[in-house]
């Protein structure tokens, strides 16, 4: 199983090789255009593979972040990229091919030490003047 980029990927490639195949034998003017616009038409779509790509296990490199607090990336998962889905749609993938396609998913990762509450160790290290609660005023 792949996921969607590497399945447009091979799609492209193949499309690629044939319209190569193909360019040196086009004997009508017509049928060499068409070779042609198919290359570029791969190059560009090479391109864009180039710079939506996988990212942090499971982002979108090419999508860029939210201007928010935390700049959370703007496409999660490879998978939900628009242009990748645009692309998919060009090369006549189906919402069911798209379906069945494997999802890059996040590797669990270990908790760190300092991830977690403060233990006894820790409240040791704490000067005893934080510890302390605040002192009212009167």
């Amino acid at each position: 199983m792949s996921t969607l980029h590497e399945t447009l990927s091979a799609r492209v490639t193949a499309i690629r090789k044939r319209a190569d195949e193909l360019l040196p034998n086009a004997l009508s003017g017509e049928a060499r255009l068409l070779a042609i616009a198919s290359i570029r038409r791969c190059e560009a779509d090479e391109r864009i593979l180039n710079r939506h790509s996988l990212w942090n296990e499971t982002e979108c490199s090419g999508c860029g972040y939210d201007a928010g607090t935390y700049g959370d990336p703007v496409t999660e998962n490879l998978n939900d990229c628009p242009e990748l889905l645009d692309m998919a749609h060009a090369l006549g993938l189906t919402e069911d091919d798209i379906a069945a396609l494997e999802r890059p998913q996040r590797k669990p990762r270990k908790p760190h030490p300092s991830w977690g509450l403060l233990g006894l160790a820790d409240i040791r290290r704490v000067p005893a003047t934080f510890l302390s609660s605040p002192r009212e005023d009167t």
